[in-house]
């Protein structure tokens, strides 16, 4: 390999590559200059599936790629000129390009064994069949929203498991580096959220605007959600790392984020994981043991004088979220309208294109929800996809269980939980980002933990 070439792959598998992916990525969504960070971020992804044996590289990209995209431009007709869309479909294919040329090149490194080896393996195909066959039963109603929006969340559920199980090296910097990179995708969101409210005009007469919290990519119920999926991978990181004040620090500023975006179902959540993670961080056996429960201390106490002392403040600015209270903000509607979905067709369901609750526009990739993960489910893809649902919990289930009696458990269960749980009050489990998280996650965790046993075995 020549010096250039070796350089390269050292850039891309190292440190400051997500680094380089995050920067962009935050300067491409404030400044609403997406096509021109996409033009130096896609050259780049395209030369690690040329040069890299594995998708370690991938990490960053796909983690943080999608929060790149800004409201204003989303909103801008420009953003899907005949130009732009030319020059996205470009990008499009030589991403495409790349990956072919890659697993062409590094054919012999594919191992498909270690996915159909894999615990989660048969749940997570099941799931993939089903959510394509969904609204198969109904076929005076089918139509082809059914099918994009199945292979959309196949895409996004199952893909980075198979991809990451398949041609992935795991060794004892592979968990490092994911935690690295899923802080990094944290800092991205926080920083494009903070700039939110200090360029924005959010707080009108005291009180913060929900409304105004969208960030193109995602309003303020998915900010919240995917926010709070990052917690517990910050005081993952405070336990485990010197660097305990800082990524303390770092999981307070997230939930701190989540209150912010006024995301009831977020907050309702992420609260209970918040303080579960604070008294495992201090009560687990850890050099930073004593430094976390003093900082705890600390912080309480700041908190409790903060709230007593700007009290009005803080009653004003979460004044919307006060008012709205217990309100199920149409909930309970979409319930009823998803269950006589159900009801409709309880075998595959009415479909993704077909789950409508009330109206009948047509929607290619983006169906209305029901607002809760099991109804929505239910109403899809029937009791087949319901079955296939409840088999892959069962075997995520058994995988953290049987893989208990270490932090790193503890921390992704609580990541994953948070998304599980937000997912009950809204869409979450559908969407592109957070599923793409939770894929990732899942795999790296099991990789990991056979990879420690294997270590073990070996010893």
């Amino acid at each position: 390999m020549s010096n250039l070439k070796q350089k390269t792959y050292n850039f891309l598998n190292g440190y400051w590559y997500p680094v380089f992916i995050a920067f962009f990525v935050v300067v491409g969504h404030i400044c609403s200059v997406e096509i021109y960070s996409m033009a130096i971020i896609v050259p780049t992804v395209c030369a690690g599936f040329i040069l890299c044996k594995d998708l370690k590289f991938f990490f960053s990209p796909l983690l943080c790629f999608y929060y790149i995209f800004s409201r204003e431009s989303l909103e801008n007709e420009a953003f899907y000129s005949t130009p732009s869309l030319i020059c996205y479909g470009l990008m499009a294919f030589a991403l495409l390009l790349s990956v072919c040329i890659h697993f062409i090149l590094y054919r012999k490194e594919i191992k498909i064994k270690n996915f159909t080896s894999s615990t989660l393996a048969k749940g997570l195909l099941a799931l993939a069949i089903t959510f394509m066959l969904n609204g198969l039963s109904s076929i005076e109603t089918y139509n082809v929203s059914n099918f994009a929006f199945g292979l959309l969340i196949v895409l996004s559920l199952i893909l980075p498991y198979f991809l990451f199980s398949i041609n992935l090296e795991i060794n004892k910097d592979t968990k490092k580096y994911l935690i690295y990179v899923l802080i990094l995708a944290s800092v991205v969101i926080i920083a494009e959220f903070l700039w939110l409210y200090l360029n924005e005009n959010v707080i009108q007469g005291g009180a913060i605007q929900k409304s105004t919290l969208d960030l193109g990519w995602g309003v303020s119920n998915n900010i919240g959600a995917v926010l709070a999926m990052f917690i517990p991978i910050y005081f993952y990181c405070a336990g485990s790392s010197k660097h305990t004040v800082l990524f303390y620090l770092g999981g307070v500023l997230s939930y701190a984020c989540v209150l912010l975006t006024l995301s009831r179902a977020a907050i309702l959540f992420s609260t209970p994981i918040f303080i579960s993670c604070v008294l495992f961080l201090c009560s687990c056996k850890h050099k930073q043991r004593k430094q976390s429960i003093i900082l705890t201390s600390v912080l309480l106490v700041a908190a409790i004088i903060v709230c007593i002392c700007f009290h009005d403040t803080l009653y004003s600015a979460f004044s919307h979220m006060l008012r709205a209270g217990f309100n199920d903000s149409g909930r309970f509607a979409y319930y009823k309208a998803g269950i006589k979905k159900f009801l409709k067709d309880p075998t595959f369901g009415v479909g993704f294109g077909n789950s409508h609750g009330y109206n009948t526009s047509f929607v290619i990739v983006a169906p209305n929800y029901f607002h809760n993960s099991v109804i929505q489910i239910l109403a899809s893809c029937g009791v087949v996809g319901f079955a296939a649902y409840s088999y892959h919990r069962i075997e995520t289930i058994k995988l953290f269980a049987n893989n208990s009696n270490t932090p790193l458990a503890f921390y992704i269960a609580m990541s994953l939980l948070s998304l599980l749980l937000t997912s009950l009050l809204d869409v979450h489990f559908f969407l592109i980002y957070p599923a793409i998280i939770y894929s990732t996650m899942l795999c790296i965790f099991e990789r990991h933990t056979l990879f420690e046993k294997e270590n073990e075995l070996n010893k």
